[in-house]
């Protein structure tokens, strides 16, 4: 008997100490966003495995830096395989590889955004296909300095309102996928 309280206080001593803690989740720091847009100043910016320094206010700068990044890419599945997923045509627009004439996701603009504690380069697509549910069509992506495209959702369904400074992205928890020339 003496033996069955102290298994029972040892699973309610456990359950309190964890429900005490806070996650450790560098995504979900108190509701904190785990990219920030930068609206202002020159910033040297990352994108893939190259930098440059700009103006985050000049749209056409950024939009030529991604195109240049992207364009007429092919994107791979993992980094370490030669499984395509998709292809980057040359505006930027992304098509699945198993439908080479209908966009996925469409270019729409870029921006400068923080994450850990890094400025990057992104770029804003709408998607033309999402799963079932799904009522953000919005994607956020950056292409980090291993060819990575890392990428957020948010800023809801209304092709018309595009996303903004101020909108809240939530970050995939997988990989979109992997450039090779980055």
């Amino acid at each position: 008997m003496k033996i069955k309280k102290s298994y029972l206080l040892i699973i309610i001593f456990s359950l309190i100490v964890s429900c005490n803690n806070p996650s450790t989740n560098p995504n979900n720091n108190n509701n904190t966003p785990s990219v920030k847009a930068v609206t202002s100043g020159v910033h040297t910016i990352q994108y893939g495995s190259k930098t440059s320094e700009v103006d985050v206010t000049d749209k056409v700068q950024l939009k030529n830096l991604w195109i240049n990044l992207v364009g007429d890419q092919l994107v791979y599945k993992t980094k370490y395989d030669c499984k395509e997923s998709g292809k980057f045509d040359a505006q930027a627009n992304y098509y699945d590889i198993t439908d080479t004439v209908n966009i996925r996701t469409k270019f729409i603009e870029c921006a400068v955004y923080e994450y850990n504690n890094k400025k990057y380069l992104a770029a804003i697509y709408w998607d033309n296909q999402t799963g079932v549910g799904m009522q953000e069509r919005y994607r956020l992506i950056i292409t980090d300095e291993s060819g990575a495209e890392i990428a957020w959702y948010g800023g809801g369904g209304n092709e018309t309102v595009i996303p903004d400074e101020n909108t809240i992205w939530v970050k995939y928890d997988f990989v979109f996928g992997y450039i090779k020339k980055y």
